[in-house]
């Protein structure tokens, strides 16, 4: 038995309390620990409250007030599963009522909708000196991650299996739906499918109103604007809150984000959304592979129903999906594929059997256009009652017994794009109706291939006859041109061509060079078909004939160089060849000719037909040799006059480069200095980064450590004051003074915590922090502190939130040490996007600006290195007698030096 609960705090998982001290209501005051048992519990992480048998609650440490956001005064005496739970009696597997019946301890796991976290509740009894139970202690852990983790991989496996299961996409989105409404608990989801035309209508949804849908399905990546559009062309930014690593959108409360848009902002998106009473809403990528195939859109009228941990959940969901979507869509296109193969069969035999046609040697465009429409009704699917016609320039040609009726298609026949005629197919009797009428698609392509195939066909002929007038003219022009000109036959060459690249010759260049004698059999191979007038008037023959049989005579040992050449632009595929050559007529005149090789069109991949045009330049060669020999004459004295400027130059160069040496050492000292300070700036931040990183050890090393083992020393001391007291009361004093050492010691230390490392500023944020310091400094100085807090955005990165601190810190600190101050004035300003910190105390100040003049204290040196890390702006103001003001401007985003 235990008279009191401090002299037995846990025993075997169970509490001994006072009767008494659990009689809330009925005007009894609960005693329930000292002092030091009091530093114990509320030090405790762990949310930790006890109740009594009427289910009210006793006591909460911090953690269970801070969790709740409650005070203990307004806290205890309530009814625990109203105040918790907010319902009117204890649920079903309440733990304290189960503690309560079985007077065992009592474990219990459930989902807390105001914490909106995951709880192992440990639940012990309560017992009084009796043995009776008259209570319980509470101990929450939170193990949200832990459940959350699983429920992210029962997820994963459930979805998992759906995308392997399906083989249909109506029914795969569907179940995907339902799963995901079990997932989320949201009231709306839908699923967007990007087609080819860039649109992203919902392919499937559940819980959306059929105004909203229809709002919302004929979305388009190309006209509209909206948070959609941006997740599907993958146009989001990561590092704004409200997107995810792997480019989803997620907002729980649409409302009051869009209270702080600007209106022009505001304006340039749809916020159907919000419109519609949705403040919770999510959107996350369907992905498969490197494309996005659409999104998942989660909605729900209530705030928080789309946590980072859900959507995170849903990205590995939509994964799959993307490719159970994938897949069922190749396996449908598959489908579609063998079964319109099937239809294809008769089209394609009309088709071929067209071809044979045209294909027949002397067949005439008469027979060709009687031969199309008989072959027309083997192609459609009900030839018995199908008939053809094509009308061509006048002539008609039909199948027997063709006769128009209400079951018609035609297609135009166009030749060169203009309209000549028009090809028919009838039905005679009426039948079920198709795409068009009795007609299916793929019958109408039929008489669309037929008709174009058969406008080719009359291009062709029709070119066949231009091309034979064409070989008239230019007969008459080559024998008629003022230009001698060979029409060759290179075809026997270009075999031998593909010969040697078949066999793995690729540079024809060194090829030849080093197979000489291939020039000059190559050149045999060269037939000579034609030559015209002009070519007898530039060799001095009478007749075509001398050209071929004095051949090797009109080419000198310098044209075989250009021969060569020809040779090897023809090999790598080259039509046309120009090059200056030089020949003899039959009279032994030397002469140089423009040579000119073009391979006829049509002709390239035979070479059969080349042409080869020879120009008389022997007076214009004349002519350029005098002018070089000119020009010799005037680039000596040229040559000569530079010597003299050169010589009188290099003195001159000689000075420049001297300076120009000057120049550029003082320009290396110049950039060596601004190295120098660069690395100092950088050697700086990281001291500062480090200093700040080990004040965090050191207070994490106090409190976690020093500061815990202290608090036992207090318990034991206090168990030990108590025990003494009814044994030894003359130790009594001595233990109370090392009690207050101990309790003293450990206030000191964390003060000393608190000054290394404020982990207010992890827990509350910069405002916070900076209004605990002042506080903290007023009590402990008796210096009046006035505060002014405005516009602060939170949470402010933790980059620019500690030097700010710091500065406060400091500054505060020196008003302490010199500044003999009655009053200090602290602002903490949100400026856009920059914040404001100033402290200006009343004090005696000091003369000049030291800080600008080197002669600052490591403090002051301290807060201009952190302003200065963080690229912001430090000033200190002040006079004798007229106080210290201490300021920087920083900005809300951290770009370091």
């Amino acid at each position: 038995m235990c008279d009191d609960p401090m002299n037995r705090p846990y025993l075997k998982n169970e509490t001994c309390l006072p009767r008494e001290g659990l009689g809330i209501g009925r005007g009894e005051k609960t005693a329930l620990s000292s002092d030091e048992w009091e530093v114990t519990f509320n030090s405790v992480p762990d949310m930790i409250s006890i109740h009594d048998r009427d289910f009210r609650i006793v006591k909460a440490n911090k953690a269970f007030l801070d969790a709740f956001g409650m005070e203990a005064e307004w806290l205890i005496g309530k009814k625990c599963y109203e105040i918790i739970h907010g319902t009117d009696e204890p649920w079903l597997n309440c733990p304290h009522r189960q503690t309560l019946i079985s007077k065992n301890p009592t474990v219990e796991e459930f989902f807390e909708p105001r914490l909106q976290k995951y709880l192992l509740v440990s639940v012990s009894p309560i017992r009084d000196h009796e043995n009776e139970v008259i209570g319980s202690v509470h101990t929450a852990y939170d193990i949200t991650e832990r459940k959350r983790a699983e429920m992210a991989l029962l997820a994963s496996n459930r979805f998992l299996v759906l995308a392997n299961s399906q083989i249909a996409m109506k029914p795969l989105l569907k179940e995907f739906i339902a799963e995901l409404k079990k997932l989320t608990g949201c009231k709306g989801i839908g699923i967007r499918i990007l087609d080819e035309a860039g649109n992203i209508p919902y392919e499937d949804y559940d819980g959306f109103s059929r105004e909203f849908f229809e709002l919302e399905s004929p979305l388009s990546i190309h006209n509209d604007h909206c948070m959609c559009i941006n997740v599907v062309t993958g146009t989001v930014d990561p590092q704004l809150p409200f997107f995810t690593k792997g480019g989803s959108f997620y907002m729980n409360g649409t409302t009051r984000f869009l209270a702080n848009v600007p209106e022009e902002t505001k304006g340039a998106t749809r916020n159907a959304c919000n419109q519609h009473g949705y403040e919770s809403v999510a959107l996350i990528p369907i992905r498969g592979g490197d494309r996005v195939l659409g999104l998942i859109h989660v909605a729900d009228r209530a705030e928080n129903k789309v946590p980072l941990e859900l959507i995170e959940i849903i990205e590995g969901a939509a994964i799959q999906l993307g490719t159970a979507i994938q897949r069922v869509a190749i396996e449908e296109a598959l489908e579609r594929k063998t079964y319109d193969l099937g239809k294809r069969v008769k089209e394609l035999n009309c088709l071929y059997a067209f071809s044979d046609l045209l294909e027949r040697p002397g067949v005439s465009l008469s027979d060709v256009c009687q031969g199309l429409v008989d072959l027309i009704p083997q192609g459609l699917q009900y030839p018995g009652i199908a008939c053809a016609r094509l009308v061509l320039e006048g002539d008609v040609f039909d199948t027997p017994g063709f006769r128009e009726t209400i079951w018609r298609q035609e297609s135009p026949v166009l030749v060169h794009g203009q309209y000549e005629g028009s090809l028919e197919a009838c039905y005679l009797e009426e039948r079920p109706e198709c795409d068009e009428g009795p007609f299916y698609n793929e019958e109408l392509d039929l008489l669309k291939a037929l008709s174009g195939r058969l406008g080719k066909t009359i291009e062709r002929k029709r070119a066949d006859e231009s091309q034979r007038q064409s070989e008239d003219r230019y007969r008459s022009l080559f024998e008629d041109s003022s230009i001698a000109l060979w029409e060759e036959d290179f075809s026997e060459i270009k075999i031998y061509f593909d010969l040697l690249k078949w066999a793995g010759v690729q540079d024809f260049r060194r090829y030849f060079e080093e197979n000489p004698q291939e020039v000059v059999r190559y050149a045999g191979m060269v037939k000579i078909l034609d030559v015209n007038h002009e070519s007898l008037v530039l060799f001095g023959v009478h007749r075509k004939e001398e050209i071929s049989a004095n051949l090797p005579y009109y080419f000198l040992e310098e044209s075989w160089v250009v021969f060569h050449e020809e040779l090897i632009a023809l090999a790598e595929g080259h039509i046309r060849f120009d090059r200056e050559v030089p020949i003899r007529n039959m009279a032994g005149e030397r002469m140089s000719v423009a040579l000119r090789l073009s391979v006829v069109p049509g002709h390239e991949e035979t070479l059969s037909r080349v042409l080869v045009s020879f120009i008389d330049i022997t007076e214009r060669k004349r002519a350029e040799e005098e002018r070089e020999r000119i020009n010799d004459v005037l680039e000596q004295r040229v040559a000569e006059r530079t010597i003299e400027l050169v010589t009188a130059n290099e003195q001159l160069a000689r000075e420049i480069a001297e300076r120009r040496q000057a120049a550029e050492k003082l320009k290396e000292s110049d950039l060596a200095l601004r190295i120098s300070q660069r690395d100092l700036r950088k050697l700086t931040g990281k001291l500062l980064s480090a200093e700040e990183e080990e004040r965090r050890r050191v207070a994490r090393e106090l409190h976690d450590d020093f500061t815990q083992r202290l608090a036992v020393l207090a318990i034991d001391a206090g168990i030990l004051e108590q025990e003494l007291a009814m044994k030894c009361e003359e130790v009594v004093p001595r233990v109370e003074g090392l009690k207050e050492q101990l309790v003293k010691l450990s206030a000191d230390l964390h003060h000393l915590s608190r000054q290394l490392h404020p982990s207010i500023i992890d827990d509350l944020g910069l405002a916070k922090a900076i209004e605990s310091e002042c506080i903290h400094f007023s009590q402990q100085e008796g210096i009046d502190v006035q505060l002014v807090i405005r516009d602060v955005p939170e949470p402010v990165a933790k980059e620019i939130a500690v030097p700010l601190y710091r500065v406060v810190q400091e500054a505060l600190r020196n008003v302490a040490k010199h500044a003999q101050a009655k009053t200090v004035h602290v602002f903490l300003l949100g400026e856009g996007d920059s914040l404001h910190v100033s402290v200006e105390d009343d004090g005696v100040g000091f003369e000049g600006k030291p800080i600008q003049r080197g002669k600052a204290g490591l403090g002051l040196v301290s807060m201009k290195e952190r302003v200065r890390f963080i690229r912001g702006k430090f000033l200190i103001d002040t006079r004798p007698g007229k106080g210290t003001l201490v300021s920087v401007d920083a900005p809300l985003t951290a770009r370091r030096v």
